[in-house]
């Protein structure tokens, strides 16, 4: 089941539920949601740097969760294809020596914080 999260530092995440107890909860390729006012809805991989596909999120750290809508469901899904689609086409060795991949992500993660008008 995908779940919408809330998390207290106001970052929204779609996530694949695994466990989920009194103190935590575990999921499974979570992606964030983000709304810009002019370009609309756009998703990013919440553990886009890592090795691993599953996290656990300590309840304290999560403001609320509720089940995805289908909005949520559709973009989540359609961004899970697009994943599937680049990994398939080169492996992470090939990638590490891809300097368009690399300033690709260079550019990205400099965009997170910069401001548009």
């Amino acid at each position: 089941m995908l779940i919408h999260i809330k998390m207290k530092s106001g970052e929204d995440l779609v996530a694949s539920v695994l466990d989920r107890d009194t103190d935590m909860l575990h999921i499974d390729n979570p992606i964030q949601i983000r709304i810009h006012p002019v370009h609309g809805l756009f998703a990013k991989s919440w553990m886009l740097l890592s090795a691993e596909t599953d996290v656990v999120l300590l309840l304290q750290d999560v403001l609320y969760t509720s089940e995805a809508n289908d909005k949520a469901i559709e973009y989540y899904e359609s961004f899970m294809e697009r994943l599937a689609g680049v990994t398939t086409k080169k492996s992470r060795d090939e990638y590490e020596d891809d300097d368009a991949v690399s300033e690709m992500l260079a550019s990205i993660i400099a965009s997170r914080d910069a401001i548009k008008h």
